[in-house]
């Protein structure tokens, strides 16, 4: 059942034909189901189990009448189920659904025929025959053993809906593969030249020739692991992969759009052993020792005598120190390992008459 929050009253209305319940006699909300007398649609309440395997049947014990769909634990998926109300044992088949009528009462569970109470007289019979001479725990065993093979019955279902689905996803995958790879062979061109031709050159000049060629999505990526002796394969292209192919021919073919990656070879970088404020602070010759430890080659000292009597900076102190033209950095900063080191430090005047 669903509520009408538009209106101002507790109106309840079926949401199948719109009908009014509260019109309807013998409605009432606090009601577990009932019956929509315009339309026949059978209404749950919220709270009540709504089924599985059997979407919208109410289950009613056979003996007392007890809703089962309310009782702790119970599942349309059990072939039985013994009423928490009586103790009755009730089979859970689809023998056992009865299409209701919109005329009737909510008494579901009276047989509607004199054939079916008799059916349900005979069923009785049999099921009490069945259970007679057999033991609380006979009876208790062939509980479990149908529990485990509904348990069986419903994770087998499971796989096949995994499965299932499994298979479906993997249709749609390869149908947009294929999609993409007939999409992109239409926008096919030659590369015109090849890995080889490549190699060892500037890769400023591979990124044009690629562009020539009509290429699109060119990315160009460093590799910093140079040392400070090889500063003539500054620049030098040590790679290409076009996609994911990492060898191509002249006569090779790829989409316009696919990216280029072009890797070329550049300087290793090296941390700074101090901050710049941290070298104002030091003798020069430590400083030196410092920047050459780090690993940096090109260290150039500068003079400035202007120290005379010594109160502001003394003789050896570190006036600055530049790197790459940067006067100021940090420990953390990274520089190429054949950056120019520039130091410079104070010293007496009596020492540049000397």
């Amino acid at each position: 059942m669903r509520r009408n929050i538009l209106s101002s009253w507790d109106e309840y209305y079926c949401p199948k034909c719109g009908a009014i319940l509260n019109d309807q006699d013998g409605f009432d909300p606090d009601l577990e189901s009932w019956i929509c007398k315009e339309c026949g649609m059978h209404l749950f309440d919220e709270s009540v189990y709504s089924g599985e395997l059997y979407e919208d049947v109410l289950w009613y014990c056979d003996e007392c009448g007890a809703l089962l769909n309310k009782q702790s634990g119970f599942s349309d998926y059990y072939s039985s189920w013994t009423c928490e109300e009586c103790g009755h044992y009730n089979p859970i088949d689809e023998d056992e659904i009865r299409k209701s009528d919109p005329d009737e009462d909510n008494d579901h569970w009276v047989a509607d025929t004199i054939v079916d109470t008799l059916a349900e007289i005979a069923y009785r019979y049999d099921a009490y025959k069945n259970m007679e001479g057999q033991s609380e725990y006979q009876y208790s065993k062939r509980q479990s053993c149908q529990n485990k093979s509904l348990i069986n019955k419903i994770k087998y279902k499971q796989k096949r809906r995994k499965r299932r689905r499994l298979f479906i996803i993997l249709c749609i995958i390869t149908i947009l593969f294929a999609g993409s790879l007939v999409e992109s062979y239409k926008y096919r061109i030659p590369v015109g030249f090849s890995l080889e031709s490549c190699l060892d050159k500037d890769y400023s000049d591979v990124e044009d020739e690629f562009k020539n060629a009509g290429f699109t999505n060119i990315k160009v990526t460093p590799e910093k692991e140079l040392e400070y002796e090889e500063t003539d394969q500054i620049n030098k292209v040590k790679s290409v992969k076009v996609g994911l192919a990492r060898k191509f021919d002249s006569f090779d073919e790829y989409p316009y759009f696919r990216q280029v990656v072009i890797t070329y070879k550049d300087m290793k970088e090296i941390k700074v052993p101090v901050s710049s404020r941290e070298a104002k602070k030091m003798k020069y010759n430590d400083l030196v020792f410092e920047v050459e430890e780090a690993g940096f080659k090109d260290i150039e000292t500068k003079i400035e005598y202007d120290v005379v009597v010594g109160f502001l900076a003394k003789a050896g102190d570190v006036e600055s120190m530049t790197i790459d033209g940067d006067e100021k950095y940090t420990s953390t900063d990274k520089y190429p390992v054949n950056a120019k080191v520039v130091i410079t430090y104070h010293a007496s005047v009596e020492d540049k008459k000397k």
